[in-house]
């Protein structure tokens, strides 16, 4: 029979990240769970997989491989930016 292991178990495992970000992964998918009961358990192979995949996708960021979408995302929501385009204020002038 394979190890399960609970929220609290797999974010020791992990690292000692935070029992609230698995729950949102499981929440999103990103991570799957198996309910036993009421019990939300994450069986070994699905974390060893988690693991992996996750590797991947950070060895394949550090190569130097860029999502376009992203980089535009990034850009555009930059401070510099929205207060370059922003119009100055007097002081003591309300936003509209």
């Amino acid at each position: 029979m394979e190890c399960l292991f609970s929220v609290e178990e797999s974010a020791k495992r992990l690292g000692g990240i935070s029992p609230r970000t698995i729950r949102c992964w499981l929440s999103s998918g990103r991570l799957k769970r198996t309910k036993i009961g009421r019990r939300t358990m994450i069986r070994e192979s699905d974390l060893e997989t988690f693991i992996r995949e996750e590797n991947k996708s950070t060895e394949s960021a550090q190569s130097g491989k860029r999502n376009p979408e992203m980089l535009v995302m990034a850009t555009s929501g930059s401070k510099n930016l929205a207060a370059a385009q922003a119009p100055k204020r007097r002081p003591g002038e309300k936003r509209l």
